[in-house]
């Protein structure tokens, strides 16, 4: 026969699980992770003007990838790269709009 105890137990219930791992944007010492959210948009506009809307998408990469760069200086170096680049494609969207515009005029209007 087991022999009930009135000892108060060390591991009562809890009423809540305990909770999980740190969230995956959190850093290792607690901190919560910095975005650049100017980097972020240029990013995203150099990439989908690559295919469309080059006319429109380019100045805005180029434009949010100045800002992101500008606001690197208090999020760190892994967002001026991310801002570099969204202003690297903003200048390609560019590029390309201009050779695409010349074929057009070109083809449809020769000298």
């Amino acid at each position: 026969m087991t022999r009930m105890s009135t000892e108060p137990d060390d591991n009562p219930p809890r009423a809540y699980p305990r909770p999980a791992d740190p969230a995956p944007n959190s850093r290792p010492d607690g901190e919560q992770a910095e975005y650049n959210v100017f980097a972020i948009i240029s990013v995203s506009c150099g990439i989908l003007g690559l295919v469309m809307l080059q006319i429109v998408l380019a100045p805005l990469a180029i434009i949010f990838g100045a800002l992101g760069v500008h606001a690197a200086r208090d999020t760190g170096p892994d967002t001026r790269r991310l801002a570099v680049a969204g202003y690297s494609l903003g200048i390609l969207d560019g590029i390309i709009w201009l050779v695409l515009a010349s074929v057009f005029h070109l083809t449809f209007f020769p000298l």
